[in-house]
C-alpha cells in the first residue's frame, strides 16, 4: 500500500431473542465527580480568571491536587496543594491546604496511604526541597524536609521515596535513589540501577522495579528493559526484557506492560512475552499508551473518537484524551473494564495504589460558549461489572407481542422483503415501549423509516429511561432536516441538544442509534455520532419509540445495556482515515491533489485487494461507502464486507456483483457457499452504502439503506465473535467511509 494517507429472503424469527456476547468486552462508562478548590476571599468573580489546576496524587480517600488559585483581578495567584476527602456516602469534600508555604510552586507530588511528599520549584532566596508530611489521627503535618538536588519523584510506597536524579545538561546521571526515614532522618538507603547517559522511565510498584532506556540521540537502538527486586544497599538485577524498549513500562509483581501493548510474565526467573494486549481503538490509530498497573487494572491514557465532544481552540489541534482501564482475569489476560467518561477532557491522571480510584485534571475551551474551563476529576471503579445482555426484535412473528404501546395506530406490516412495525396515525402522539426491560444503562438502535411528516415540526424517535409517561429521554428527527435531544422530566421538556442534518428524506431507511449510558446520551444515524450531551437527571427506565404527527416504519429493534465498541470509523466528511489501511493488500492511494478530507482509491482491477481487522467483537455492524470504477478480465468482479472474521477461511461476506446481483456468501474452511442473492443494479461510478449486520445468527444485509437479503446461520457462531474486513476482487474502486461496531 502506498503511504501518506491523512487520518481519518426473508424468514422467519422468533419475535425477541435474548443473547448474551462474547469476545471484546464491553466497557463500563463510569462519569466523574467534579470537584473544585473553593476560590479565595475578594477572588475577582470573572469566568476569564480561573482556577488552575496542577499535579495531583490519590490513595485511600484522600486527594491531594496542587491549585493555583487567583487572588485578585491584577493577574495574581496563590500556589497550594489541597486536600479532598472521601466521606462515608462516597463524596469526595473539601479539606484544607496541606503545603506550610502556599506561595512556592510544586512541582510534583505523591501520596501512599499515610504519607505524601512534594517537591517545590526553587525560588528566589527559597530552595527547592523535598517535604514529607504523615496523616495523623486527625490531620496532616510535615515530618521531615531535604533539599531537592535536582532530583524528580518517581514513588512513595510501603514508606520509601524514590527519587531519579536530573540532569539538565544531559549528562550522565546516578542511578534511582530508595530514602527511608533511619532514625528520624530521611537518608538515601539504596540504588536501582547504575548510572547512566540515556533517557530513561521507572516505574516500581511491589517491590519490583523496572527501567526502559532511550538514547539522546533517538537514532540508537534502546538498551534492554532491565527488572530489579527490592534490596539494599542495591536492588537485585532479577532479569531483562528483550526490545522493543526505550518506552514507557508499568509493573505489578511477575506481569509487565511496555507500551505498544506488549506483555510480559515471569515464569521461573525469566521474563517472557505474553499475547498483546489487543486494545479495540487499535485500528483507530487512537489506542493507549502511558500505561500503569495498580491492584488488578491497567490504566491506559488514549485518545477518543467516537464520544469526544467540539471543542475549539485558535490555532491549535485538540485532541481528546481519555482513560481506559483494563481488568486480569484468573486467566491472566486484560479484558476491557470501563473507559472513564470526563465532562471534556483528562490529560492528566493518577490513581490509587489499589486501582478503584482516579484523580484527573483537564480543560475545556469553546471560545463560542465563552471561554475555558477548567475540571478536577475523581471517578470510582467498580471491581466487578455485569451487562443485561443484548435483545432484538424483528417483528417476523407477525406481531409486536412485547411492546406496549401507550398511543397511536401501530401494526406488522409487510413492507418490501420484510415485516415491520408501522405507526400510521398522522395526528397527535404515538408511543410504544419495551416494558419488560428497566435497565440503568442502554442502547436502542432500529431501522426507521419516516412516511410522512403532517407539517414542519413534526418528528419521530427513540426513547429512553422511561419511567413513566411525564419522565424519560427522547431523541426527535424532526421535519424537516433537525435532531433534537429532549428530557422530560415532571411533565416538562428541556432541550438538552439540537443539530441540523443534510438532505433528511421521506421514505429513506435510516439506522439510528441512541444511548443513554451513565450521565452520557449520543445520538446516531447510520453509524456516525451526531449529538452528544450529559445529563444524569432519569437514572432508568424502558426504551421505546415515538412521534409526534408522523407516520413511520421501525424493524430491527436492538436494545443493548451499554455503550457501543467501536472499531473503526473511517469519514470523508470527518476528514481522515485511519493509518491501519496501511496493512491492507492492494494498490492504495489517495487521489494526487485532494488531500484532508479526501477517500481511497484502490486501483488494481487484475488482482484481489482486501483488508482485515485485527479485534474481533461478538455482535457487529460493518458498512463502507463505496464506488467502484472499473472491472477486471477473467472471472466474476465484485466488491463486499465480511463480518464474524474467524481466518481468512472462515466467515460471512456480502457482495455487490458486476453480474447485477447482491450474493451473501459464508466460507467455511476455505469453500464459498451461498447463502442468498437478490438481483442488484451495480454501475460503475455509482457510490453505493453497503452494510452488513450479525446479532446473533441473524444476518442481515443493506444497500443504501435499504435492508436487501435478511436469513438465520449459525454455520460460524460458534464462540461468537469474529473480525472484519473490506474486500475486492477483479474490481477497482473508492472507499469514502468504513464503519465497524459492536452494537
Amino acid at each position: 500500500m502506498k503511504t501518506g494517507l491523512t487520518r481519518r429472503l426473508w424468514l422467519p424469527f422468533a419475535a425477541l431473542a435474548l443473547f448474551t456476547c462474547p469476545a471484546m468486552a464491553r466497557p463500563l462508562l463510569i462519569p466523574p465527580q467534579n470537584l473544585a478548590v473553593p476560590p479565595l476571599p475578594g477572588a475577582p468573580d470573572n469566568p476569564d480568571i480561573v482556577t488552575l489546576y496542577g499535579t495531583l496524587g490519590i490513595d485511600q480517600g484522600t486527594l491531594l491536587v496542587t491549585a493555583y488559585r487567583p487572588r485578585d483581578a491584577e493577574g495574581n495567584y496563590e500556589a497550594a496543594v489541597h486536600i479532598f476527602e472521601r466521606n462515608a456516602e462516597g463524596r469526595w469534600i473539601y479539606a484544607g491546604i496541606l503545603t506550610d508555604q502556599p506561595d512556592q510552586p510544586v512541582w510534583d507530588l505523591k501520596i501512599d496511604g499515610t504519607m505524601a511528599a512534594v517537591s517545590t520549584v526553587p525560588t528566589l532566596g527559597t530552595p527547592g526541597a523535598i517535604r514529607i508530611f504523615e496523616r495523623g489521627a486527625s490531620s496532616w503535618a510535615l515530618t521531615g524536609t531535604f533539599p531537592a538536588s535536582g532530583s524528580s519523584l518517581v514513588r512513595v510506597e510501603d514508606g520509601s521515596l524514590f527519587l531519579q536524579p536530573q540532569d539538565i545538561y544531559m549528562a550522565c546521571s546516578g542511578p534511582y535513589q530508595e530514602w527511608r526515614k533511619v532514625n528520624g532522618t530521611w537518608t538515601q538507603v539504596a540504588t536501582i540501577g547504575g548510572p547512566r547517559c540515556d533517557q530513561t522511565q521507572a516505574d516500581i510498584n511491589d517491590g519490583r522495579a523496572v527501567i526502559t532506556h532511550r538514547p539522546w540521540d533517538f537514532t540508537s537502538p534502546p538498551p534492554p528493559t532491565e527488572v530489579f527486586a527490592s534490596s539494599q544497599p542495591t536492588w537485585n538485577p532479577i532479569g531483562s526484557l528483550p526490545p522493543p524498549g526505550g518506552g514507557q513500562a508499568t509493573i505489578r509483581g511477575d506481569t509487565i506492560h511496555l507500551d505498544g501493548d506488549y506483555l510480559y510474565r515471569n515464569a521461573g526467573g525469566a521474563w517472557l512475552s505474553a499475547p498483546p494486549l489487543l486494545q479495540p481503538e487499535k485500528e483507530l490509530g487512537i489506542g493507549g499508551r502511558w500505561g500503569t498497573l495498580r491492584g488488578n487494572h491497567l490504566f491506559l491514557l488514549g485518545l477518543e473518537h467516537d464520544y469526544e465532544r467540539v471543542d475549539y481552540y485558535e490555532d491549535s489541534t485538540f485532541q481528546w484524551h481519555v482513560l481506559r482501564v483494563y481488568r486480569q482475569n484468573t486467566a491472566g489476560a486484560f479484558v476491557y473494564h470501563a473507559r472513564l467518561n470526563p465532562d471534556y477532557n483528562v490529560p492528566y491522571w493518577t490513581m490509587s495504589d489499589d486501582g478503584l480510584q482516579v484523580a484527573g485534571t483537564g480543560w475545556h475551551v469553546n471560545y463560542d460558549a465563552g471561554g475555558e474551563t477548567r475540571r478536577l476529576y475523581v471517578f470510582e471503579i467498580p471491581e466487578t461489572t455485569s451487562f443485561p445482555g443484548t435483545r432484538q426484535d424483528t417483528f417476523s412473528a407477525g406481531n409486536y407481542s412485547r411492546w406496549t404501546a401507550t398511543a397511536g395506530q401501530f401494526a406488522v406490516v409487510q413492507s418490501g422483503s420484510s415485516r415491520v412495525l408501522r405507526q400510521s396515525n398522522l395526528t397527535g402522539t404515538a408511543s410504544a415501549y419495551l416494558t419488560d426491560i428497566d435497565w440503568t444503562d442502554q442502547a436502542i438502535e432500529a431501522d426507521m423509516r419516516p412516511l410522512e411528516f403532517a407539517s414542519a415540526g413534526r418528528s419521530f424517535g427513540l426513547v429512553t429511561r422511561r419511567s413513566d409517561a411525564q419522565n424519560y429521554y427522547y431523541v426527535t428527527f424532526r421535519s424537516p432536516n433537525v435532531i433534537s435531544l429532549l428530557r422530560m422530566r415532571d411533565g416538562v421538556y428541556t432541550q438538552l441538544g439540537t443539530v441540523g442534518v443534510e438532505n433528511f428524506q421521506i421514505g429513506h431507511n435510516y439506522r439510528m442509534r441512541f444511548e443513554s449510558v451513565g450521565d452520557q446520551h449520543t445520538v446516531f444515524i447510520d453509524g456516525f455520532q451526531k449529538l452528544r450531551v450529559k445529563d444524569k437527571t432519569l437514572s432508568h427506565g424502558h426504551p421505546g419509540i415515538a412521534s409526534y404527527g408522523t407516520r413511520f416504519e421501525v424493524d430491527n429493534v436492538v436494545v443493548s445495556g451499554g455503550t457501543r465498541v467501536l472499531l473503526r470509523l473511517d469519514d470523508l466528511y470527518g476528514g481522515w482515515f485511519s493509518d491501519g489501511w496501511q496493512s491492507a493488500i492492494g494498490a492504495w492511494e489517495q487521489p494526487s491533489g485532494q488531500g484532508y478530507g479526501s477517500y481511497l482509491m484502490q486501483t488494481d482491477n487484475e488482482a484481489t485487494a482486501r483488508w482485515f481487522s485485527e479485534v474481533a467483537v461478538g455482535y457487529q455492524v460493518v458498512s463502507a461507502r463505496v464506488r467502484p470504477q472499473s472491472y477486471g478480465t477473467g472471472g466474476e468482479p465484485w466488491i463486499g464486507l465480511a463480518a464474524r472474521v474467524i481466518d481468512e477461511s472462515n466467515y460471512y461476506y456480502v457482495t455487490l456483483r458486476g453480474s447485477q446481483q447482491l450474493s451473501l456468501r459464508r466460507k467455511v474452511n476455505g469453500q464459498i457457499q451461498v447463502l442468498a442473492t437478490v438481483p442488484q443494479s451495480v454501475n460503475l461510478g455509482t457510490i453505493y452504502d453497503l452494510r452488513l449486520e450479525i446479532i446473533g445468527t441473524h444476518i442481515r444485509a443493506y444497500v443504501n439503506g435499504e435492508l436487501k437479503i435478511e436469513t438465520l446461520d449459525s454455520t460460524l457462531s460458534e464462540g461468537g465473535g469474529g473480525r472484519n474486513a473490506l474486500l475486492m476482487n477483479k474490481t477497482a474502486a473508492d472507499v469514502f467511509s468504513y464503519a465497524a461496531y459492536q452494537p
